[in-house]
Protein backbone atom coordinates (compact mmCIF):
# COMPACT_ATOMS: atom_id res chain seq x y z
CA UNK A 1 0.00 0.00 0.00
CA UNK A 2 0.89 3.45 -0.11
CA UNK A 3 1.04 3.85 3.30
CA UNK A 4 3.80 0.77 3.79
CA UNK A 5 6.10 2.75 1.11
CA UNK A 6 5.72 5.54 2.69
CA UNK A 7 7.20 3.89 5.70
CA UNK A 8 9.87 1.92 4.32
CA UNK A 9 11.07 4.81 2.35
CA UNK A 10 10.64 7.72 5.05
CA UNK A 11 10.91 5.85 8.47
CA UNK A 12 13.36 7.20 10.05
CA UNK A 13 12.09 10.84 9.10
CA UNK A 14 8.48 9.53 10.26
CA UNK A 15 9.54 8.22 13.65
CA UNK A 16 11.55 11.96 14.49
CA UNK A 17 7.89 13.35 13.59
CA UNK A 18 5.74 10.79 15.51
CA UNK A 19 8.23 11.17 18.19
CA UNK A 20 8.06 15.31 18.11
CA UNK A 21 4.37 14.61 17.75
CA UNK A 22 4.01 12.75 21.10
CA UNK A 23 6.39 14.93 23.18
CA UNK A 24 4.37 17.85 22.21
CA UNK A 25 1.39 16.02 23.50
CA UNK A 26 3.13 16.05 27.25
CA UNK A 27 6.15 18.17 26.80
CA UNK A 28 7.17 18.19 30.61
CA UNK A 29 7.20 14.82 31.63
CA UNK A 30 6.93 12.86 28.48
CA UNK A 31 4.97 9.63 27.16
CA UNK A 32 7.46 7.06 28.11
CA UNK A 33 10.05 5.53 26.64
CA UNK A 34 7.80 2.60 25.00
CA UNK A 35 5.17 5.07 23.81
CA UNK A 36 7.87 7.79 22.29
CA UNK A 37 6.99 7.26 18.36
CA UNK A 38 3.83 5.20 19.34
CA UNK A 39 -0.19 6.22 17.90
CA UNK A 40 1.08 8.31 15.11
CA UNK A 41 1.82 6.60 11.95
CA UNK A 42 0.75 3.01 11.37
CA UNK A 43 3.79 0.94 11.15
CA UNK A 44 5.75 3.23 13.19
CA UNK A 45 6.29 2.01 17.01
CA UNK A 46 9.43 3.30 17.53
CA UNK A 47 11.95 5.90 16.74
CA UNK A 48 15.73 5.25 15.97
CA UNK A 49 16.80 9.32 16.75
CA UNK A 50 17.83 8.96 20.11
CA UNK A 51 17.08 13.19 20.64
CA UNK A 52 13.80 12.64 19.94
CA UNK A 53 13.18 9.47 21.48
CA UNK A 54 14.48 10.80 25.07
CA UNK A 55 12.70 14.18 24.37
CA UNK A 56 9.20 12.63 23.98
CA UNK A 57 10.19 9.28 26.05
CA UNK A 58 10.73 12.25 29.40
CA UNK A 59 10.06 15.34 28.17
CA UNK A 60 11.58 18.21 28.71
CA UNK A 61 12.88 17.20 32.26
CA UNK A 62 14.66 13.93 31.25
CA UNK A 63 16.26 15.54 28.45
CA UNK A 64 17.46 18.06 30.29
CA UNK A 65 18.84 15.67 32.50
CA UNK A 66 20.16 13.45 29.37
CA UNK A 67 22.08 16.65 28.22
CA UNK A 68 23.29 17.44 31.56
CA UNK A 69 25.07 14.33 31.61
CA UNK A 70 26.70 14.12 28.27
CA UNK A 71 27.60 17.99 29.34
CA UNK A 72 29.11 17.16 32.43
CA UNK A 73 30.95 13.77 30.66
CA UNK A 74 33.50 16.22 28.64
CA UNK A 75 32.15 19.47 29.21
CA UNK A 76 34.83 20.32 32.37
CA UNK A 77 37.47 19.97 30.20
CA UNK A 78 36.57 22.93 27.73
CA UNK A 79 39.88 25.20 28.65
CA UNK A 80 41.69 22.51 26.81
CA UNK A 81 39.66 22.25 23.89
CA UNK A 82 40.46 26.24 23.52
CA UNK A 83 43.55 26.06 23.11
CA UNK A 84 44.20 22.34 21.91
CA UNK A 85 44.28 21.89 17.92
CA UNK A 86 43.72 18.04 17.99
CA UNK A 87 40.91 18.69 20.96
CA UNK A 88 39.32 21.29 19.07
CA UNK A 89 39.04 19.83 15.75
CA UNK A 90 37.47 16.41 17.34
CA UNK A 91 35.20 18.69 19.40
CA UNK A 92 33.88 20.31 15.76
CA UNK A 93 33.68 16.84 14.43
CA UNK A 94 31.31 15.75 17.57
CA UNK A 95 29.46 18.85 17.61
CA UNK A 96 28.98 17.97 13.25
CA UNK A 97 28.15 14.57 14.16
CA UNK A 98 25.14 15.72 16.61
CA UNK A 99 23.09 17.02 14.16
CA UNK A 100 22.98 13.30 11.81
CA UNK A 101 24.06 10.30 14.58
CA UNK A 102 23.89 9.76 18.04
CA UNK A 103 26.43 11.44 20.15
CA UNK A 104 27.70 8.96 22.70
CA UNK A 105 30.24 6.92 20.74
CA UNK A 106 31.99 10.37 19.66
CA UNK A 107 32.05 12.14 23.02
CA UNK A 108 33.49 8.57 24.23
CA UNK A 109 36.73 9.40 21.89
CA UNK A 110 36.62 13.46 22.58
CA UNK A 111 36.46 12.67 26.76
CA UNK A 112 39.39 9.73 25.90
CA UNK A 113 41.41 12.85 24.07
CA UNK A 114 41.12 15.16 26.43
CA UNK A 115 41.76 12.47 29.43
CA UNK A 116 45.13 11.92 27.47
CA UNK A 117 46.25 15.27 25.99
CA UNK A 118 45.72 15.82 30.18
CA UNK A 119 47.70 13.74 31.21
CA UNK A 120 50.31 14.53 28.16
CA UNK A 121 50.49 18.27 29.38
CA UNK A 122 51.02 17.17 33.65
CA UNK A 123 53.44 15.19 32.04
CA UNK A 124 55.28 17.55 30.24
CA UNK A 125 55.33 20.14 32.62
CA UNK A 126 56.30 18.25 35.82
Amino acid sequence: TEEDALVNSDGRFLQIIASYENFISSPFIGVGYNNAADNIFEGITRSNFQYTQVLAGGGLLLFSVYFLMIFNFFGHSFKFIKRDLIIKSIFLFVLTILIFRRLEPYSAVLAFMVYERVQFIKYNNL
